[in-house]
């Protein structure tokens, strides 16, 4: 496949990304939240400072390992050996893992709220799976595993984006007084005798 025909495809499944994985992420969190799972759940309890090796390690697992073993795991090899009836039973034990490993961070909850949040976190990558689905019934694996791997480049940088404390640059200003331009930066001698300041 020469690029120019890889970024077509890309393309060609952008509006299918958007609708079946990025607005059904805005309406579970909307109801995660609802259900009262806020961002303090999945953050991390022991304190860390992030080294380059970290974000490495996590970035080369998490963007381009998971996705290329889930995909072949999960829907190439299913699809493969058992046709239609194998890439759903590999999606289905797709999408079931993910809650599974997700209620660690919410086991602080009630059992309802649990239940709630597995419902949502099941639908969510229900929904994600008729996306990838799509894709291989197409033959297009290989835009499959690309768009699960950005998928995981943006949400991975969106955290690490929260984690890493930038350090401040100064800007250089002409003028201390942007708006307004005193009379005089001293209080003259005649007032500060007269004046308890």
């Amino acid at each position: 496949m020469e690029l120019t025909e890889l970024l077509l495809k890309l393309v060609y499944y952008f509006p299918y990304y958007v609708a079946l994985v990025l607005v059904p992420m805005i309406v579970r969190v909307i109801l995660e939240y609802y259900i009262g799972v806020r961002p303090e759940h999945f953050e991390r309890t022991w304190d860390l400072h992030t080294s380059y090796e970290q974000v490495f390690q996590t970035f080369v697992l998490t963007v381009l390992y998971f996705p290329l073993f889930e995909e072949l795991v999960f829907s190439a090899i299913p699809l493969y050996l058992f046709g239609l009836t194998g890439l759903v039973i590999g999606s289905a034990v797709w999408v079931l893992m993910h809650p599974a490993w997700q209620l660690q961070h919410v086991s602080d909850l009630s059992l309802p709220r649990k239940l709630a949040f597995t419902a949502t976190c099941t639908l969510y990558y229900s929904i994600n799976s008729v996306f990838y689905a799509i894709i291989w019934l197409n033959g297009d694996g290989i835009i499959a595993i690309i768009y699960h791997m950005l998928h995981n480049a943006w949400l991975y940088l969106a955290v690490l984006a929260r984690e890493i404390e930038l350090p401040q640059i100064p800007i250089p200003r002409r003028n201390k007084y942007r708006y307004i331009k005193p009379i005089a930066t001293e209080v003259p001698a005649k007032i500060q005798k007269t004046c308890y300041f």
